[in-house]
């Protein structure tokens, strides 16, 4: 499905890395497996994230856990999203092992999404702020290890079920507009098996908004990905790559989704890596 590489925010001596959504609302164009294990708990807003093929409703309290080898993405969310995403190499794990140790890749557990209670929010958010304040990677490094312990005895006391996944259907018809955001709502109901007025009110009802919408966040993601690899692409070619019918329509858009130019918006950011 996709190459599985190191993620590009572990180069560094800590060994891993954590941000903010709300800092980093970067997509990725895909999805991605790496060699490093990625823990999401979402904070507020809502969004809707593709983990080895099931889509998975981000919601505030809701931890969960990307293992290494797994194809993840972050496929849409809502304007006031936000979480913790942090990514960690093998190399800043805790030093601990057996049955209690948190999982770092595929072959035995594979937990799914559970949420937690507010106090567990709460403690995970204090903790996660003060890693952020670390600067010895040595320091860093315990503070990552000490969080995924920590993250893991709280998800492990989570009830099961706890998290939600998304309607098959619309779990289908995510898949096949991240995949390809140039299908029709024709082709993604009958993948879905359902009639386009069906698939189209399961939908919002589902992720909070509709088809197109989610399609046009789909196209601005490909922009944003070809724009991270190479800052200095044209934008034109990278908007008809990614679906857009005309710059015009890729304009509109990027205003209405970003409230920004879009030229003055790749100028002004940074390389983010995707979560």
């Amino acid at each position: 499905m996709s190459e599985r590489l190191p993620h590009p925010a572990v180069r560094n001596a800590a060994g891993a890395d954590h941000w903010r959504r709300s800092q980093r609302r970067r997509y990725a164009s895909g999805a991605e497996r790496h060699d490093e294990l990625v823990v999401l708990l979402g904070l507020q807003g809502a969004a809707e994230y593709l983990l080895d093929g099931e889509v998975v409703a981000l919601t505030p309290g809701v931890l969960l856990w990307a293992l290494a080898g797994q194809a993840h993405a972050l496929l849409s969310d809502s304007a006031d999203f936000d979480m913790w995403v942090f990514v960690v190499s093998r190399v800043a794990l805790p030093p601990v092992g057996g049955a209690g140790a948190p999982p770092f890749g595929q072959g035995g557990v594979e937990p799914g999404p559970r949420r937690l209670v507010p106090a567990a929010v709460a403690e995970l958010h204090a903790t996660a702020e003060g890693i952020a304040r670390l600067e010895a990677p040595g320091y860093r490094r315990a503070g990552y290890a000490y969080w995924l312990a920590r993250a893991w005895t709280l998800w492990t006391a989570a009830p099961a079920g706890t998290g939600r996944r998304l309607h098959p259907a619309v779990e289908r018809a995510a898949r096949a507009l991240q995949a390809d955001p140039g299908l029709s709502m024709g082709a993604l109901a009958r993948g879905a098996g359902l009639s386009a007025g069906r698939l189209g009110q399961l939908f919002r009802a589902e992720t909070g908004k509709g088809v197109v919408e989610m399609r046009t966040e789909t196209r601005l993601a490909r922009v944003d990905r070809r724009m991270e690899e190479d800052a200095r692409a044209d934008l034109l070619t990278a908007a008809l790559d990614a679906g857009f019918g005309s710059y015009s329509q890729f304009y509109r858009a990027f205003r209405q989704a970003r409230a920004m130019n879009p030229r003055r918006y790749y100028a002004s950011e940074g390389a983010a890596p995707a979560p």
